[in-house]
């Protein structure tokens, strides 16, 4: 089960910036007991992810037990006191998806060959021990991978014939990319920010299975540190006629 709120947040003094994420997991982890954050902040648990774009907060949380925790807090609160300012919250959303089946549903529903994936607040990936800040095909697919098979592990995506077929037939056709930083604990982590275009020329399986990845992508970000604000990334069907 995932559950996805969205928030539209309002500071006086502040401009609201995508690694205020950052300060907003960290509110999180103070509101929950010692035990229950313990379990958030360990990497291998990823019950929690959650980013900022412009003005909006995006929570996802992944499983019955982090809605019922964070969700409780989300339900509850209205502003959030932040060292010198406060924070408004005003819900706009809370969606759930049941599971597997409501995501590969989700895929056959997206039935397109060209999707517009946009990344809504600083991706990267890392590879070798160091910042990659251009999305290709083989670390988005293992990025998505490697999040679906953690959350859905009575489900995982481990067939390396299929996976391997599925790497081979996607390509990305255009992008609109800028590169930026994200500042997080003193460190400043290479990113970008933007959108890339991506065809799939897959058997109808296999396009299934790419397509229930990309919704995926919504509710469990792509690339590193999604927990702390970076990687939000949102779907967009594209007509492949303007592409021909």
């Amino acid at each position: 089960m995932i559950t996805q709120y969205k928030f539209k947040l309002a500071a006086s003094t502040e401009y609201i910036q995508p690694n205020l994420a950052y300060r907003l997991y960290a509110w999180l982890l103070d509101c929950l007991s010692s035990e229950e954050a313990a379990k958030f902040h360990a990497p291998e648990t990823s019950q929690l992810n959650q980013y900022i774009s412009r003005d909006i907060w995006t929570v996802n949380l992944l499983g019955e037990t982090a809605a019922n925790a964070v969700g409780e807090i989300l339900e509850n609160v209205s502003e959030i006191e932040l060292d010198v300012f406060t924070l408004r919250l005003n819900k706009l959303s809370c969606e759930t998806i049941q599971g597997t089946e409501s995501l590969l549903l989700l895929g056959q529903k997206h039935a397109h060959n060209l999707t517009r994936l946009d990344f809504r607040s600083p991706t990267s990936f890392k590879s070798g021990g160091r910042y990659m800040i251009y999305p290709r095909e083989e670390l988005l697919l293992q990025s998505l991978v490697n999040r679906w098979n953690e959350c859905f592990p009575e489900y995982t995506l481990s067939d390396e014939e299929a996976l391997a077929e599925l790497q081979s037939g996607i390509h990305i056709v255009d992008y609109r990319l800028r590169t930026c930083r994200y500042r997080l604990k003193g460190v400043s982590i290479p990113a970008f920010v933007g959108n890339i275009m991506i065809e799939a020329k897959l058997p109808l399986v296999l396009r299934d299975v790419w397509n229930s990845l990309l919704c995926f992508s919504e509710y469990r970000g792509v690339g590193i540190k999604t927990t702390l604000g970076m990687g939000g990334a949102e779907i967009i069907p594209t007509d492949e006629s303007s592409y021909k």
